[in-house]
């Protein structure tokens, strides 16, 4: 049984107690009776956590964490490459490299001359089935993305918001509201997509459209492009089929799939046209971009002024009725 306040920030629920400020950020969590507190910079991206006593601060390279210290001790150094955290060196200790499975989970340590120091294996939201050896490195479920998973609150920290691998969902709403569900991980598709940030997903193509299409219906783009897509598939197969006879074949589905491309692309293609028209009619040259939606008239032409100000209609020279030309 879970509550939540009025905005959808989990209140209790799992064993927890949690505690939000103005801007919906996790301050506190008692889980298990111990007590978390965070601390986090402008952007939303934590820099502190304090357990009990102990308080620790990370040192940031962007999003990532790169150290972490106590005090003033540096208590663990983190090497990133192209795939996310590399290795975790404590202060006195050598380095235990990361080993990651397809989704980027770390499922194995290993030491400098490649002796396995520890092992682990997740369920698809990342709550630990079975582990072997032991490791200080919270880099677990998606650690390749500097996710890290956290006994203390029993919460996985993805950034902009904490995902409970219990129940594969997050504490708090999603910011954005994309979607019928601002509580679920990865759109419900944890094993094909990952979600680096706590606000958006990626993975294979297929999956991540879909849930781009899922997450953004009510836009005009979107809607066009699935009624075309829809509308040209449906075309295409009565035209396949008047045309031979065949209804029911890898012929129609052909004939189906190329109307429901061309469809897509002119349902899009037609929203971005009329966009483009609208603005270009409301005088809107490439020195105009930044005043889209002002809805200025296209009384003759325009004049761009000087740079940021406003701009304003310039009437058209004179030109006399046909009439009183000589």
């Amino acid at each position: 049984m879970c509550t939540h306040d009025a905005n959808g920030n989990t209140l209790t629920g799992g064993g927890r107690s949690n505690t939000w400020d103005r801007s919906n950020r996790l301050t506190q969590c008692v889980y298990n009776s111990t007590t978390s507190t965070f601390t986090y910079r402008a952007d939303g991206i934590r820099t502190r956590m304090t357990v009990g006593t102990t308080t620790t601060d990370y040192i940031l390279d962007g999003s990532n964490v790169i150290q972490e210290k106590v005090g003033t001790t540096v208590t663990a150094r983190y090497m990133s490459g192209n795939r996310g955290p590399e290795y975790r060196r404590g202060i006195s200790t050598p380095p235990e490299w990361y080993v990651f499975d397809g989704l980027g989970s770390v499922v194995a340590t290993v030491s400098d001359s490649g002796v396995v120091q520890s092992t682990k294996q997740f369920d698809v939201y990342g709550s630990v089935r079975a582990s072997s050896g032991g490791t200080p490195s919270k880099h677990k479920y998606v650690g390749n993305l500097g996710h890290t998973s956290e006994d203390e609150t029993g919460l996985i920290y993805m950034r902009a918001r904490y995902m409970d691998p219990v129940t594969g969902r997050f504490e708090s709403e999603d910011p954005k509201q994309d979607g019928v569900n601002w509580f679920a991980y990865c759109s419900d598709n944890p094993i094909n997509v990952t979600d680096p940030t706590g606000l958006s997903i990626i993975g294979d193509l297929g999956s991540t459209l879909l849930s781009m299409m899922l997450g953004a219906i009510g836009d005009s783009y979107i809607n066009a492009t699935v009624v075309g897509m829809l509308g040209g598939g449906f075309i295409g197969w009565l035209d396949y089929g008047a045309e031979t006879g065949d209804w029911l074949s890898w012929g129609a589905l052909w004939g189906f799939g190329r109307g429901a491309m061309w469809g897509a692309a002119g349902g899009a293609g037609g929203v971005f046209g009329g966009r483009l028209g609208d603005n270009l009619r409301r005088g809107l040259p490439g020195w105009g971009v930044g005043h889209i939606g002002r809805g200025v008239p296209p009384v003759g032409a325009f004049d761009p002024g000087a740079g940021s100000g406003p701009m304003v209609p310039r009437p058209l020279p004179y030109q006399p009725p046909p009439s009183a030309q000589g």
